[in-house]
């Protein structure tokens, strides 16, 4: 069947049909011929699903809604058809088919959301027709829903610059290591550090991810290569007799600065300790 509700028009009782159904001996009025209507449409709605209700005659459709002549009057209106002794409804995909219901309730939506989108913000409000803005809202929802189901790729989810499960177990112990490194672990510093590693060997990567490890780096540094090491710290104080004197920390000696002359290496005489 067609469904289980009607389509009816807001003017239904003005209607010149309506009017001339209500002129009948026994309908009381515009109002109440509505009802009949609604009555009889109701039945067709439940009976047919292509607006044929075979050979049911005028006179039963008169008994089923209690008034004489009311078949005719809607045959005479163009709302009841017999050809051959089979009664129809005309337009029927129109106004009372499925589609017609489905046309309904999206016409009805679509001006329901109009309308609130006019009265919260009417500067927004498209100047275009309806299947534009709809096919428009279409989109703009497809596109909200792909940004909230599209995450960002994470440093583990990156191409990687060498095959195999060798490098990529290396890359996953890096990777937990940079996360509780107190340096910020970004997908663009990923990258940066797979580049450095691409530019290296196979093996020279793994040993160069496994010494940055072990050292507590940030950075991939391969073994023995060149690390920018701090500074050593200087303590400001006030001056004494170890002013000038400063371990070289590499050999173990101590370099005295004379002052107005070149600086001496001495031994462990010159200590201060």
């Amino acid at each position: 069947m067609a469904g289980d509700w009607l389509k009816m028009r807001h003017d239904l009782v003005d209607d010149p049909a309506v009017i001339a159904l209500a002129r009948l001996e026994d309908v009381r009025d515009e109002m109440d011929a509505v009802g009949r209507l609604h009555k009889f449409w109701s039945w067709c709605d439940r009976q047919t699903s292509d607006g044929c209700l075979g050979s049911v005659p005028l006179a039963w459709v008169d008994g089923y809604v209690g008034v004489a002549g009311f078949g005719q009057t809607l045959v005479d209106e163009h709302w009841l058809t017999v050809n051959n002794g089979t009664l129809a409804i005309p337009k029927f995909d129109k106004h009372m088919s499925q589609c017609a219901k489905k046309r309904a309730l999206d016409a009805s939506r679509k001006q329901k959301s109009r309308s609130i989108a006019s009265a919260t913000s009417p500067e927004k409000v498209r100047t275009m027709s309806a299947p534009q803005t709809d096919k428009s809202v279409t989109r703009e929802e497809k596109r909200r829903e792909e940004k909230k189901t599209k995450k960002p790729p994470t440093p583990l989810e990156l191409e990687l610059p060498f095959p195999g499960e060798t490098f990529k177990a290396a890359w996953t112990e890096f990777d937990e290591h940079r996360d509780g490194h107190r340096s910020k672990w970004t997908v663009l510093a990923a990258k940066k550090i797979l580049t450095k590693l691409g530019a290296m060997t196979h093996d020279d990567a793994i040993a160069a991810i496994n010494n940055s490890i072990e050292s507590g780096w940030a950075g991939v540094f391969p073994p023995g290569g060149s690390r920018q090491s701090r500074s050593p710290s200087r303590v400001v104080g006030k001056p004494g007799k170890f002013d000038g004197i400063a371990k070289n920390v590499q050999t173990g000696t101590y370099a005295t600065d004379v002052r107005g002359g070149a600086g001496e290496v001495g031994d462990a005489q010159t200590s201060a300790d």
